[in-house]
Order: C-alpha cells, then sequence, then structure tokens
C-alpha cells in the first residue's frame, strides 16, 4: 500500500470518527434536555397531584364557580341539543334564595379522600336539621352544600385520574432520558478522536445546534399535544356529564330521593305507600299466625314462596329428599301438571297476566297468599312493590328513605345493579336490603315500620345475598370486604368514617329490627351467595357459603356450629340442603357433599362424604335436587348431572349453544324449568328430568338434543331473565327487566 493510500485511509476513518463522535454528542446533549424537560414536568404534575388531594378551600367561592360552570354548561346544551341534565349535579336544581346562601369556611384536609357526606359541615347541618325539620333555611343551605361537596368531589376525582396518567408518562420519559443519557456519556468518554481542522469543528458545531433545535421542537409539541390531550379529556368529561353517563365511568351513587330521610316527619310518603290498592281486587288474605307458633307457622311457610328459591330453598315446590315414599314418586310422574308446559308471548297463550315494574331489579319475587313482593332502585331512588297474584295489579308500592348510615358512593358491578337482593316475608312482615346495607320493613299494606343502617359494604361487585327467615329473625349475611358507617347523634367524624375490614352474620327481630345477636366471620371475605335455614338432624342451622369456607350456624344464637375450608375467590351459588347432607359449589373450583350433623372443621373427617369436578360448574346459578340427582347450571349453558349414590357426574350437556344463564332453575313436578340471559334472544328451556339419568345419558354425549325426548320445549323470552322464577297456586312468576309475567294454564 503506497504512502498516499495510507493517508486517504487515515483521513477517511477520521472523517468516519468525527461525524459518529458528533452525532453521539448531539444524543448527549438531546438526551440532557429531556431529563430537564421531563423533570420538570414530572415535578409539575406531582404538585398538581397534591394539591388536588391537599386542598383546603372556602365553599362559597366553589359555589360561585359552580354557577359559573352552569351557565356554560348551559350554553353548551343549547348548541348541541343535549337533554336530561342532573339536577342533583348542577346549581340550576336550586331556588335562587338557596344558591345565595352563605356558606361556612370549610377547614377540611384531604378534601378528595373524604366523601362528601362525611365533611364536617354537612354532618352538622343534617343534624340541625333532624332537630328542626321545618327549616327551610337550613334546608336550602344542607342542599347548596350537597350540590357543591359532590361537584368538587367528582371534578377532583377527574383531575387525579388525568394526573396521575400524565404524571405516570412524564416518570417514564424522564427513566428512558436518564439511561440514554448514562449510555451516550460512556461512548463519549472511551472515544478518542482528534478533530484536526477548524471546519470540521463549525461542521460538527452547526449539526449539534440542529440537533438540540429538533430536539426543543419536538418535546415542544409533546408537551402541547399532552396539554391538548388534558383539555380534550375535560371536554370529553363535561359532555359526559351533560349527558348523565357519569354512571358508567364513575362509581354509582346514591343519593338520597328528595330528601326524605332527612325530613320523614313531615313527608307521608317516606313511610306510607304511594298507591292504593284498586278497588276491584278482592284479596283472600292467609290466616295470620305469629311466627313465633312454630309448627303452625312452618305449616303455612311451606305453603308459600317466602324466600329466595322458596320455602326449602333449593328451587322446588315439595321437601326434597333422596328417599322418597311411593306416594310421593307417584305424585311427582302424574301426568297431570298444574303448571304449563309451554306459553307463547305473541299469542298470550298460557299468559295470565303482564305488570310492567317501575324500577329495575334483579331480586326474585316472593309470595305470600295472594300477594308478590319485589323491590326495584337505581341511583336515586328505591321502591318495595306488591302485586296481585291472581292479576298483576299493583297494589301498592312504597318509596324507601336513605339511612344517614347508607349515604355515599356504592362500589356497584352493571349486571348486579341497585336491587339485586330478593327479599323475605313472615306473613306479617316483609323485609327488604338494598346494596348501601339499609335493611327496611314494611307491613302488608305497604307502611314503612322500622328501618336499619348496616353501613355501606365494600366488595368487588357490590352486596347481593338475599335475606332468610328463622322465625321471628331475619338473617342478613354481612359478608364484605370492608365497610363504612356513616352515623349521626353522638358519634364523632372519625369513629363514622371508622373502617371495619370484618365481616359478620346478624339476627333481626322482625318486629321491632333488634338486632338479637351478631357474630363476626373476621376471616371471611366479600361473597355474593345468600343464607339459608333448614333443620337438619334434629338442629336447625343456618348454612352458608363465603371466601374461604362453607359453615352453618345456630340461629338461636349465632354460634358456629361446624365450617369446610377451601372454597376462595368470587363464591356466589347458594348451597342447598338434601336430608343431612349439605350440597355447595363453586366454580372454577368443585362440588362438594357434606354430612352436616358434625361438628368443627368437616374437611378431614368422615362427615366429607366426596366431592366432583367439572367443566360446567356454575358461576352464579345454584345447584337443584331431584330424587337421587342434583343438577347444576353453569353461565355457559351447560347442564351437569351428579349421581349421589355413585358420588360423580353422569353428563355435561350443553342447553343450546349461545345462550347463558345466572338465574336458577326450578323444578316442578319432574320438569327442570331453565331461564336464559341472552340479550339478543333470551329463551326459557323446560327439560325432563326423568329423561336425565346415568342410564339414558353419559359424559360421551355433548348436547342436550343427544338425550332422547329430554328437552320438552324451548320458548322465546320477551327480554333477558336474571332474577329466579316463583311458583304459587299454579302460577309461574319470572321477572325481566321491565315486567313481571304471570304464566298459568289458561285459554289464549
Amino acid at each position: 500500500m503506497t504512502n498516499d493510500d495510507q493517508k486517504n485511509k487515515t483521513t477517511n476513518q477520521t472523517i468516519l470518527n468525527v461525524s459518529s463522535v458528533s452525532n453521539i454528542r448531539n444524543l448527549y446533549r438531546l438526551s440532557l434536555l429531556g431529563i430537564t424537560i421531563s423533570s420538570l414536568t414530572f415535578l409539575g404534575f406531582l404538585s398538581f397531584l397534591l394539591a388536588n388531594y391537599y386542598a383546603p378551600y372556602q365553599l362559597n367561592d366553589l359555589s360561585r364557580k359552580l354557577e359559573t360552570k352552569n351557565q356554560s354548561q348551559n350554553e353548551y346544551q343549547s348548541n348541541n341539543d343535549l337533554t336530561n341534565i342532573s339536577d342533583d349535579f348542577i346549581m340550576d336544581g336550586l331556588s335562587q334564595e338557596q344558591k345565595d346562601v352563605e356558606l361556612p369556611v370549610s377547614k377540611e384536609r384531604f378534601t378528595f379522600l373524604i366523601l362528601p357526606n362525611e365533611f364536617k359541615e354537612y354532618v352538622e347541618l343534617k343534624k340541625q336539621l333532624i332537630n328542626d325539620p321545618d327549616n327551610s333555611e337550613l334546608q336550602a343551605k344542607l342542599r347548596t352544600l350537597d350540590v357543591v361537596l359532590r361537584e368538587d368531589f367528582f371534578q377532583r376525582r377527574h383531575n387525579a385520574s388525568q394526573y396521575s396518567f400524565l404524571l405516570l408518562f412524564s416518570g417514564v420519559l424522564l427513566i428512558f432520558f436518564a439511561k440514554t443519557t448514562a449510555v451516550l456519556n460512556r461512548r463519549l468518554t472511551a472515544a478518542n478522536v482528534q478533530i484536526e481542522s477548524q471546519g470540521q469543528r463549525r461542521h460538527i458545531k452547526n449539526l449539534e445546534q440542529k440537533a438540540i433545535f429538533v430536539g426543543i421542537a419536538f418535546l415542544g409539541a409533546l408537551a402541547i399535544g399532552m396539554t391538548f390531550g388534558l383539555w380534550l379529556s375535560g371536554r370529553s368529561e363535561l359532555e359526559t356529564f351533560l349527558s348523565k353517563k357519569l354512571d358508567e365511568v364513575e362509581s354509582s351513587v346514591l343519593t338520597p330521593a328528595k330528601d326524605n330521610h332527612l325530613n320523614i316527619k313531615n313527608e307521608q310518603q317516606a313511610n306510607e305507600p304511594l298507591s292504593s290498592p284498586p278497588q276491584d281486587i278482592v284479596i283472600n288474605e292467609e290466616p295470620n299466625v305469629d311466627p313465633r307458633e312454630r309448627d303452625s307457622f312452618l305449616k303455612i311457610w311451606n305453603q308459600n314462596w317466602p324466600t329466595f328459591r322458596g320455602p326449602f330453598q333449593c328451587g322446588v315446590l315439595r321437601k326434597p329428599s333422596h328417599r322418597l315414599s311411593e306416594t310421593d314418586l307417584q305424585s311427582i310422574n302424574s301426568t297431570e301438571n298444574q303448571y304449563p308446559l309451554t306459553w307463547n308471548i305473541e299469542t298470550n297463550e298460557n299468559i295470565l297476566w303482564k305488570s310492567p315494574i317501575p324500577l329495575d331489579g334483579h331480586n326474585s319475587p316472593i309470595v305470600w297468599g295472594e300477594r308478590i313482593f319485589l323491590s326495584g332502585a337505581n341511583e336515586t331512588e328505591r321502591k318495595v312493590f306488591c302485586f296481585h297474584t291472581k292479576t298483576g295489579a299493583l297494589i301498592w308500592m312504597t318509596e324507601i328513605p336513605v339511612s344517614p348510615e347508607g349515604t355515599g358512593p356504592l362500589n356497584l358491578n352493571h349486571e348486579t345493579g341497585f336491587a339485586p337482593s330478593t327479599m323475605v316475608t313472615d306473613g306479617q312482615r316483609v323485609y327488604a336490603i338494598f346494596p348501601n346495607g339499609d335493611l327496611v320493613a314494611l307491613d302488608f299494606d305497604g307502611k314503612i315500620i322500622w328501618q336499619k343502617g348496616f353501613g355501606i359494604p365494600e366488595n368487588n361487585y357490590g352486596f347481593t345475598a338475599s335475606l332468610a327467615l328463622w322465625f321471628d329473625r331475619v338473617i342478613i349475611q354481612f359478608d364484605v370486604d370492608s365497610f363504612k358507617i356513616n352515623g349521626e347523634s353522638s358519634e364523632t367524624k372519625e369513629t363514622m368514617s371508622e373502617k371495619k375490614s370484618e365481616s359478620k352474620l346478624v339476627a333481626v327481630k322482625g318486629e321491632d329490627g333488634t338486632i338479637l345477636w351478631e357474630t363476626s366471620r373476621p376471616d371471611a371475605k366479600g361473597s355474593w351467595g345468600s343464607p339459608i335455614v333448614q333443620c337438619i338432624g334434629e338442629t336447625d342451622q343456618i348454612v352458608l357459603m363465603g371466601d374461604p369456607y362453607l359453615a352453618a350456624y345456630n340461629p338461636e344464637n349465632g354460634q358456629e356450629l361446624w365450617r369446610y375450608s377451601g372454597f376462595r375467590s368470587d363464591v356466589t351459588p347458594t348451597p342447598i340442603v338434601v336430608d343431612s347432607t349439605v350440597y355447595a359449589v363453586n366454580e372454577s373450583q368443585f362440588f362438594a357433599a357434606l354430612n352436616a350433623t358434625g361438628t368443627g372443621e368437616l374437611a378431614e373427617t368422615d362427615h366429607f362424604l366426596w366431592k366432583a369436578q367439572s367443566s360446567g360448574l356454575p358461576n352464579t346459578a345454584s345447584p337443584l335436587p331431584f330424587l337421587d340427582r342434583i343438577f347444576l347450571l353453569a353461565e355457559n349453558g351447560t347442564l351437569t348431572g351428579l349421581d349421589v349414590e355413585k358420588q360423580e357426574s353422569f353428563c355435561e350437556l350443553f342447553v343450546d349453544e349461545g345462550d347463558s344463564f345466572y338465574a336458577s332453575p326450578v323444578l316442578i313436578d319432574h320438569y327442570i324449568y331453565l331461564f336464559s340471559k341472552s340479550s339478543d334472544e333470551p329463551n326459557a328451556y323446560i327439560i325432563d328430568a326423568n329423561k336425565l339419568t346415568p342410564e339414558n345419558v353419559n359424559l360421551d354425549m355433548l348436547d342436550l338434543t343427544e338425550a332422547e325426548n329430554a328437552l320438552i320445549a324451548k320458548i322465546p323470552l320477551a327480554q333477558p331473565i336474571f332474577a329466579s322464577p316463583t311458583l304459587k297456586d299454579g302460577v309461574l312468576v319470572i321477572r325481566d327487566q321491565n315486567n313481571l309475567w304471570g304464566i298459568g294454564q289458561s285459554q289464549k
């Protein structure tokens, strides 16, 4: 290689190295600039977030800001033709007198962490109004304060969401630029290239200036974009606010309807029925039996459908047993069926009546005599309804006020709703419980007798447990992750907002609401099944499921009798009792059978009988007994049959591809009735259980159609069914989203 070639190669390498070092230096300086900007952005959003949490204020300033905002909302509404603006969240719902009210200065700190109804000023005003319910000035102050605090609460929660996202984004950028700077710094330190000419230096300097300019422009555009995104998100929130869609993206808030709970002395409708029985309806009353007269009471109890899944709490009309007499077997297999095996919503075949339900709810109807009871609710009102079994007429409805303990935000799943818990009745009174922990008793004319607030239960999907009854006492399974009590009277604010992380089982005297006993369940987490009360052997037992165990309690004093540990996670299906055996199941785990005459922990004893696993375990529907078999209905439509004698499953059949189920099935004679919740084409299915035996079907069969003559009817429904059906005197009562249906043998 000549000297000229060697010189040219050295020159080219020098130029290449100079260019490479220049690029690294440009990136290094750009990274330093990125660190500076992302650090300032991170600190800025951190400051905004802290200010959002920690900000005392004067309530009058908020009131004026709210009124200004409402003017903007009104202009926005007129320009965009929006309707249905909620009065609960804007000042337009207040009179001019209320708008002019001077509010006190709030000295509360960490205001975002305090619920609107927990503010000291709010609690004090509410106490004053209870003592002086006719004071219009106090009413105006409380209403104004309620609107102002709620508006600020939701605005702060929205801000917290936005600031947290931006804080996280800027933090990620800061880490990225810091890591990049460290890597580039090591490369610059390792490089040792001599730059020989002034022209090369000027060239590098020009490149550096261009790189810095491009970096600043890029980061500036990023900052402008983030700011615009924040503004756009706020605009979207305003539109959501105006169209009443806030409940779809935020936790729903249960607010008192027109402050009835604050002024029930003067609001007659707060404890009186809102309607009277139609004049042309004659109601045949059941004999009035005191629940304390146990033998007489049980006889009438078994003739009605007074609680979730009927008198035996397993979806059957007669007491279930694996050892039925020949007479009972003949009755089951009789060809005379009191209930229809088909109906048609288009032609009204076997449709006795159809009645609209003013408020939605997923609780199942209960029946005593000729009265059907159910509840309904939304975010602003709650009512109990009484319908007539023969005509479907609405006899009365009563609005239920919100207790002070139950006022506040609710964490609800849309499939849970505001009225998921089935009521219970003792023939003299009817009892209802709502997801905010409010328990209420009404007489058979719809008048509120007493009301008790247990505090707002907090779990993933909302409180759903139905009520049970043991003669003169109401049983409440209050299994929650935690609950918050917003009390009043002499309690301090610290006591009122105290968090308790324990579940409990409670017995309340039906006559006056007195708590007879309360058993703590400190290791039980939130669950969604319901308690049942059955006589097992010679002992009455309250049997219930939860996370992490199935257990039984003495209804006399609440003492735990036995438990079986092993059920975990989202426990929803309610157990059943047949003879002395308890059957329980939970999705993705197993089905278990236990002899419930034991004591203590049954898992390691002879009282644990057997368990089975299946791909068709239910996540909501409860088991259904029939003779020596147990049937399970999974959400995906798999019907699993279990042989009690062989202690194993004998079939897993798809009822119908594409249909899904939440409602627990019922059994009429030897026919199983299923009701689907599919939104497109909901159906009812009637299946002959006599055709589903280990001799007729097996695990190799995949579809119900493979079981010969098992499917009796597939009946289209008007709407999805979430509530379990009810049976009484030949009338099948089903509840869909908007209507109550009475189905029975009739002419078209």
